[in-house]
Formats: C-alpha cells, structure tokens, sequence
C-alpha cells in the first residue's frame, strides 16, 4: 500500500431509512415480519470508502425509533492521497450483497457546505450525506469526520505539563490493534479514560472476542499528570484496572509516542481478588488534527513528498520526483523570472541585519515565490556553495519535525550549487523580537525554540549558528532554517585539514570559541548552541545584542556577571548566565535550560491565574 499522508475517521455514525425501505429488509425470523412491533429485528450495516482504497464496515445495528440505527464503533481509513471519490453503502444485515443505497454526493460537497472558520479548521465535522437507489432518496447517513495527520504534535506532546496549555485538547490518540485475553470467559467488554475522556467497547466489542476489529479514538487534553485508565469488565460490577503514567512512570513510552509516532504497549495484565483474570495488547498513536476540507480538494500541502534516505540525498541521481536535471546556468534566479518550472519569483527576501563574518562561507540569495498551480507561497533559497546546499538537502531529508521548516522541491547546478524550495512559515526572529513585550510571550516563544535544539540533539546534531534569521516565528510558534549550518556532533568546523572556517559567524549570537583562530581545530559541540540560546534570550529581554563586535566579545568575557545582570531580572539573568558561560564546559546543558523555562512558565500561569480570581472576585 502507498505511504499514508492520513486517517480519515468517522465517529457517531447513524444512519437513516425511508420507511418503504425499511419494510424491503429481510427479518430474521420470516415468520415475524409482519409484525409491526418487531420492526427493530431489521439489521443493516454500513461500509466506508475513500479514494481507491480499501472498504471498511461496521458492525449489524438494528432499526430503532425514528427509523435510524446507530453504531458506536469508529471507522478509520487511509489516505494514501486526496481524491475526490468517497462513498458509503448501506446493506441489509440479513440479505448478504442486497444494497439499501449509497451515497451519491461527494465529500467535499457536504463539507463546503458549512466551511469552519480558520479557529474551528481542524475540530470535528458534522457530514451528513443522502442515500440513493434507482435515482430517488432513501435515507440519508451523517457522522462526525475527523482528518487525522500522520505527524506527531510533538512539541505540544514535550509541553503537556505546562498550565498554560492545561484542558486545551493537543492532539488525537488511536487506540488501535486491540487484544484481550478473558480467562474467565466471560461476555465483558473494555473501557478506557485518558485524562477525563471516556470510550467503552460495551456496544460493539467483548472482552471474549480476542481481537477489536475497530480502534478507540479519544483527545489527548493537556494535563500535570496525563494518564490513561484500562478498565475490563466481566459483568456489572466485576472490573480489573490499569492504569499508565505518561508523565511519571511511563516517561518512557510517551517520549517513544513522540519520536516514533505508534508504539506497541507491552502487555498488560488484570487482576481481581489477587487473581489474574485477563491480559491485553494494544497499539496506541497521537496525531495532528487537520482540517478535514482537505479531504474534498486537491491541496498539494498534504501530497506526500518522495522519501530519501541519507545516502540517496547523496546521489545527484536519485531526485527522480523533483526538478533534478542539472543546470547549466550561473546566472542568478533573480533575472529567471520562474524557478524549478513552477514557482515564480515575487521579491528577494532581505538579509539579516546582524553584522557577520565570512560571508563567502555559505553564499547564497533567498527569495520569496508563488506556485504557478495553487498560488501559494514558498521561500526559494538558491546556494552557491557545493558544501553548503549538499548540507542543507541532507538534514531537511534527515529531520523531520514541526520544529523544522519543511522542504517543497529542489534543483541542482552543474556547478554543485543549486535551489531549495521551503515553506513560508513565517516571519524572521529578526523582524518581530520587538513584538514580544509580556514575559509570558517571551518565556513560550524561548521554550519552543529550546525544545527544537532538544529535537536537533536526540539526532545527534549542532545547529552550530543559532541566532534570529535562522528562526521563523508564527506568534509564539516557530521553526529553526538555515540546515546548511548543522554540524554532526564531533564534526570539525575548523582545523586539520581545513585552515578556514567553513560557516558565518553572526556577531552577537556565535560563541567566543568560534573566534579563537589560533586553536588548532573546533568541534562541533552541543554547548556552542547553548551559547547561542542565551545570546537569544538576552535579545527578547533586553532587546539589543550581548555583544557588538569581537572586542566587545572580548570585554563580555572579562565582565560578565555585570554585563548580563544589567537591567534584567535575576531569574532571567540567572539562566543567561548558565548558558553563555565563556568556557564552553561550564555551560548548563538543554535538558537544565528546558526545566528553568518550564518552571517559569507556570510560575507565571499560577500568578496569573490567581490574579484573575482576584480581579473577578
């Protein structure tokens, strides 16, 4: 099967017969069917498709009053691209292959009927889709859709202790490939609680059965002490517990959930009355929801985009999916009008305003364009260094993260240079820092930023030229650029055979060993980006550079519990200090910087929160 780009899921699905139908539906028991009051003895079933894939159904219900039957179960499918077919067939239960009717209009007809506004984008639509036989209505089907991404709200996931984002929902799990092993046999079912959301199996799965053909789908709402609540029930009153601590015991598995999106969780087992009654597997996946208009249209921001591994991104043949015939122009793109055949050039996009030093070392010109097809916007950033745009190519393929600006297309040069074609995400640190006035802004925008060097880290790689322009920011949401930078742990950046720095140094923000020329050879280390933080979070506060120049380094580095203490509060001076320590070893690590900013966050949440009950009381 194609790579998914999606789960397409229905929920609190019912569905709706014309009477005269309904009277069509084979009863059980012949004998009983002309017995009015036994009508509800008629069972149909439904089955969903979307696109080309495959069919999935849900369980026999019966017709009850009103003339509709319900189903309590979720169907999930696939989405291995957009498409315009979607299609659902209602069955009689009784009469295998006699088809009641199906849906004829299209799902993005029903869903461009009532389009949400850009703050409902990705929440729970209601469809409700007409059934058709022989060209007249028979019933009609409505449930609720979700559009799930195959991506992980990771950086919600890393915040889900925080207060400020408590009872806000972060994403969707699937509890999936349900197994239970009953030894007491009995007619049971499952229950789970995440947080204060509850799904039961009562209507649709017994305990006895072995296997749930259908997955559990609940919200993952932010919490101090997220926890999911395994309940089995053997008969009214007869359950055995279990419960998980994402954010205590189970640490472990939730940062697995964040790194490797589904996880199998080992089995588990329940006890009553000191005996062991029953074990269970399971699967379970937290994903971005999306907005499920998606679903109907053609939108080129969620094809999938081909997938290379690292040694195919060394390959100069293997981007067989975008514009990869080298070109032989040397030109600048500027007076070409039209990059990669499908994104024209609307303005170039300035430079930084911090002074830097070898310029030479990573040359390059960014532009801002539009897709001839869809009108969107992307960034164009065209290298003129072989080293640099050979990086860049490899870590966008290698990281992959909502902390990290995502890549659209490319083009080589003969010459080893070529265009990168990234997102538009949004605005440079460098235009918008003024903005950030309440600390409470400050302190969220700087733990993202800490949490996407987090990421870097557990790949085993150093940014190595953290500072505004290679930061884009979308409110108090961002991503780092500037990949032609990241530098394997343990990498040289200078020395042994290399006599030149082979990067910029951007005044203010690089660390003073980076301008120690006379050392032998450099590294690439974890506490060069640490440095980088502090620079950064001295910025957002102070709202001028730690330094000037390398003099000013210079002075910096002789005075400098004085120069970061000025007119800054002490517990934000006391974390710039920690990380901008001159010797690079003395330096506090990611994981500490994290902590500190956490616990200001809901130092600040609590303050808040109690200020408000005052003012309100």
């Amino acid at each position: 099967m194609a790579e998914k780009i999606g789960i397409l899921v229905a929920k609190n699905i019912e569905c709706t017969l014309n009477h005269d139908v309904i009277d069509k539906i084979t009863v059980n028991n012949q004998w009983l069917a002309f017995l009015p009051f036994l009508s509800h003895r008629r069972e149909i079933y439904l089955t969903f498709q979307y696109g080309n894939g495959d069919e999935r159904s849900t369980k026999l219900a019966r017709i009850g009053g009103q003339d509709k039957a319900y189903y309590y179960e979720s169907i999930t499918l696939p989405v291995a691209r957009v498409a315009e077919e979607f299609k659902i067939t209602c069955y009689d239960g009784n009469n295998v292959g006699s088809i009641l009717g199906f849906t004829k209009g299209t799902l993005g007809d029903s869903l461009n009927q009532k389009r949400p506004s850009n703050n409902n984008a990705g929440k729970v639509r209601k469809v409700q889709l007409g059934l058709t036989r022989d060209g007249e209505i028979v019933g009609e089907v409505a449930f609720s859709l979700m559009f799930l991404s195959m991506e992980v709200p990771r950086k919600k996931m890393r915040q889900i202790e925080l207060n400020s984002l408590r009872g806000k929902i972060i994403g969707i799990m699937i509890i999936d490939n349900v197994k239970v092993k009953n030894f007491n046999g009995r007619n049971g079912y499952l229950r789970v609680m995440l947080g204060n959301e509850k799904a039961s199996t009562k209507k649709y799965f017994k305990t006895n059965d072995k296997k749930c053909p259908y997955g559990i789908i609940l919200p993952v709402v932010a919490s101090p002490n997220f926890s999911m609540l395994l309940q089995i029930y053997y008969s009214r009153n007869e359950f055995g517990n279990r419960q998980i601590l994402f954010t205590s015991q189970e640490e472990d598995l939730w940062l697995k959930l964040m790194n490797d999106g589904q996880v199998s969780v080992p089995e588990i087992s329940f006890h009553t009355g000191g005996s062991l009654v029953a074990t269970a597997n399971f699967t379970i996946s937290v994903h971005k929801s999306l907005n499920p208009l998606r679903l109907g249209s053609q939108d080129p921001t969620i094809s999938p985009k081909p997938s290379e591994s690292p040694s195919e991104m060394n390959n100069d043949d293997s981007f067989t999916n975008f514009s990869s015939s080298p070109s032989s122009r040397s030109e600048p793109i500027s007076s070409l009008r039209v990059v990669c055949q499908k994104y024209m050039i609307v303005s170039p996009v300035p430079v930084g305003p911090h002074k830097t030093i070898n310029n030479d070392a990573n040359r390059k010109r960014v532009y801002l364009t539009i897709h001839t097809s869809t009108n969107f916007e992307f960034i164009c950033k065209e290298h003129f260094v072989q080293s640099s745009f050979s990086n860049e190519i490899k870590h966008l393929g290698n990281l992959k993260s909502e902390y990290i600006v995502k890549w659209a297309d490319l083009e080589r040069y003969e010459d080893g240079g070529g265009i990168v074609v990234l997102e538009n995400y949004g605005d440079s640190l460098d235009n918008v820092y003024p903005r950030f006035r309440e600390s409470r802004d400050v302190l969220i925008l700087f733990y993202n930023i800490c949490e996407a060097v987090q990421f870097l880290y557990t790949h085993g790689v150093v940014h190595t030229n953290l500072c505004p322009s290679n930061i884009l920011c979308n409110d108090t949401n961002m991503k780092l650029c500037g990949m032609e930078h990241v530098r394997f742990k343990d990498d040289v950046i200078y020395g042994s055979t290399s006599q030149q720095i082979q990067q910029q140094l951007t005044i203010g923000f690089t660390p003073p060993e980076f301008f120690n020329f006379n050392q032998e050879i450099l590294y690439a280390e974890y506490n060069q980006d640490i440095f980088g933080l502090g620079a950064i979070f001295f910025l957002l506060y102070r709202k001028k550079l730690l330094y000037n120049d390398i003099e000013d380094l210079d002075s910096l580095c002789r005075e400098f519990d004085n120069r970061i203490n000025e007119e800054i509060p002490q517990y934000i001076s006391n974390i710039i200090i920690k990380a901008c320590k001159p010797n690079p070893q003395d330096r506090c690590k990611i994981s500490e910087l994290c902590k500190d900013v956490k616990m200001l966050l809901n130092q600040q949440y609590q303050q808040h929160s109690r200020g408000k009950r005052i003012s309100d009381n």
